[in-house]
């Protein structure tokens, strides 16, 4: 895709395909228990929906490989405190390979090296599936937040442009919301805001490792998480987009 590039249509097909493998062996979504032809589908969009994220937050040097590493550790502390070791090493394999990539792609004072396309959807791909693979807690919902969590930063941003894009009108063919880029996203306000590169950084990092203490301490004390208190979250989740969204971007 780097060299000549890709269509978003053959992207979504190649995520398909991959989605449709897990599921072939019996890897997919069951926090609800539904099974055959819907467990495809609803495995395909929140694999296809983490990995657009990650494509998404691939716009600023060190953005998504950072927060795929404390995404991969946070899914490494969870996936061994629940006895889920074969996942835990898989998911510090991942970022560690992510961190290792992460002293070329961060702006100090320039990244070298970058991730393109194909290096976020596979990350993206990556974390889905192994969002998708663990067994979080015994509440299906409890682990569909659990699973949000681990992933909160690029899902917030993907779901905060989609929406905001959305309700300026922007959008003028049914493949736009897929395929539209444009410098508006998180980080972007962020900078809008008067933060430098790095402060924008230490913010997204912050944020992802705030969502990642939450998810562990869900997984630990499940009792934490009810349907008042993740109510409230999403009250500030949706404040959280409004400051966003009155930067004018």
């Amino acid at each position: 895709d780097d060299i000549c590039g890709v269509r978003a249509k053959i992207k979504l097909g190649v995520l398909f395909l991959g989605t449709a493998w897990l599921w072939k062996y019996g890897l997919h979504l069951n926090a609800f228990g539904w099974g055959g032809g819907l467990a495809l589908i609803l495995t395909f969009l929140w694999i296809g929906l983490v990995s657009s994220a990650f494509n998404g937050v691939d716009n600023a040097d060190g953005e998504a490989s950072g927060l795929a590493a404390l995404s991969g550790l946070s899914t490494f502390a969870i996936s061994w405190v629940t006895w889920q070791h074969d996942l835990a090493v898989i998911s510090l394999v991942l970022a560690g390979a992510c961190l290792g990539f992460l002293v070329f792609n961060f702006p100090l004072p320039r990244a070298t090296i970058f991730l393109g396309d194909g290096g976020s959807l596979f990350l993206g791909f990556g974390l889905g599936g192994l969002t998708v693979i663990g067994h979080w807690t015994d509440v299906g919902w409890k682990s569909a937040v659990v699973a949000l969590l681990l992933v909160f930063v690029p899902l917030f941003d993907f779901l905060f442009i989609l929406i905001s894009r959305g309700l300026d009108g922007r959008y003028r063919h049914l493949e736009d919301p897929i395929k539209m880029c444009g410098r508006d996203h998180s980080s972007h306000r962020l900078r809008h805001l008067g933060l430098s590169s790095r402060q924008v950084l230490l913010v997204l990092y912050g944020a992802g490792v705030i969502s990642g203490a939450l998810a562990l301490a869900i997984v630990l004390q499940p009792a934490l998480l009810t349907p008042l208190t993740a109510g409230l979250g999403a009250l500030v989740i949706l404040a959280l987009g409004v400051a966003l969204k009155s930067t004018g971007l």
